[in-house]
């Protein structure tokens, strides 16, 4: 059974890492770009969660040999990861283009440009 956990963990381990690593920069960088840090963060922390709820549920199903309810709740926790993780992708795609303003007006490149 600890082999289940530990590979459990060891498969989620790489979007662990990056979502890791996003909370961190999202951090870093939150006096400077404080919406998209939060909304980064809020993702992040929705993603993580989610990954925690999948393994639970994965190693109750496993532990339960057979018992109705898990099986029951690992129906119901694919339904909750996919709306899940639906909304932190739509938080961190919110993040991206958040606070842009419209773009500067450039100087054309070629006269010809102006008509």
């Amino acid at each position: 059974m600890t082999t289940y956990i530990v590979s459990q963990i060891l498969g989620n381990l790489p979007a662990i890492l990056v979502l890791l690593a996003g909370g961190i920069a999202a951090i870093v960088f939150i006096q400077r770009a404080q919406t998209a840090a939060y909304l980064t963060l809020a993702g992040v922390a929705l993603m993580l969660f989610a990954i925690v709820v999948q393994v639970t549920v994965n190693i109750g199903v496993t532990w339960s040999r057979g018992d109705q309810m898990w099986y029951t709740m690992a129906n119901a926790s694919r339904v909750l990861m996919g709306l899940l993780n639906a909304v932190s992708l739509g938080l961190l795609l919110a993040a991206v283009f958040v606070g842009r303003g419209q773009p500067a007006m450039s100087q054309p490149q070629y006269p010809n440009q102006l008509k």
